[in-house]
């Protein structure tokens, strides 16, 4: 279960559709 967590919370969809990929470094 973790492990989708952390991949739902390192992919983000934004509005536009566009996937954008959250480093742990710098999640802005």
């Amino acid at each position: 279960m973790q492990t989708n967590e952390r991949e739902s919370s390192a992919t983000l969809t934004t509005s536009e559709g566009e996937l954008r990929l959250f480093a742990y470094d710098c999640p802005d």
